[in-house]
């Protein structure tokens, strides 16, 4: 897999939780992160996926940091001209 990072932000399948990773309990294969994402109001829903790499509008301050393995928020329902998504399928051996 190459071109993780830049061009735009990727949206993974993953919903944003900011403790996911603290509240595993064990190392999983392919794991994909809780449910949904609860924000405001106790028991509100918004699902919020997980957004990856950086994106064309991203200044050096701002997206310095970002890595493939970082993880930021995302509004699933927001649209924008800096996020896409990519498709992958497992190769034969």
């Amino acid at each position: 897999l190459y071109d993780m990072a830049g061009n735009v932000w990727e949206i993974v399948a993953d919903y944003y939780h900011p403790q996911a990773y603290a509240m595993a309990s064990a190392t999983q294969p392919n794991p994909t992160g809780p449910g949904y994402r609860v924000i405001g109001a106790p028991g509100q829903r918004v699902s919020h996926r997980v957004a990856r790499g950086g994106s064309f509008l991203c200044s050096d301050a701002w997206c310095k940091g970002y890595q493939p393995g970082s993880r930021q928020p995302f509004d699933s329902e927001s649209p924008s001209n800096h996020t896409g998504f990519r498709c992958v399928k497992d190769a034969k051996p």
